[in-house]
């Protein structure tokens, strides 16, 4: 069920099933998100640059935590980002999560892709598999 059904209610627990999906998968691919949170992660809306607050905070949870592993900082250490830019990467967050729809639901596959990883110049792989 996509997270626009889900009752308010419900979004602690599912931030908190994400979380400690997020907590032990850091450097997971688009090929290792769970079908449900895909969908859960998905943002509907007509104006995709205006994310909700639970969809942006998953979002921001998954790529600060990859991001403090990624620099090895100490506990307390801090390190910042630019808003925009965090805006930005969750679009591109979006277009990787469905892409994780096209490659589980089409005969078009999709190379893995880090989740909460954002390279530079980082190019979508893909291919068509054959037909039975």
């Amino acid at each position: 069920m996509r997270s626009s059904g889900v009752p308010t209610g419900s979004h602690q627990a599912l931030f908190s099933e994400s979380a400690a999906w997020i907590r032990s998968n850091p450097f997971a691919t688009t090929h290792d998100v769970p079908e449900r949170l895909a969908q859960t992660w998905v943002c509907e809306l007509e104006d995709p640059t205006a994310p909700t607050g639970f969809h942006l905070s998953i979002f921001t949870f998954g790529y600060c935590q990859r991001q403090l592993l990624e620099s090895g900082v100490a506990p307390g250490q801090k390190l910042s980002v630019p808003a925009e830019k965090l805006i930005d990467l969750f679009q591109m967050w979006q277009l990787k999560l469905g892409l994780v729809e096209v490659h589980r639901k089409t005969d078009l596959r999709v190379g893995p892709m880090a989740l909460f990883g954002f390279p530079e110049n980082e190019s979508i792989e893909y291919w068509r598999i054959a037909a039975n």
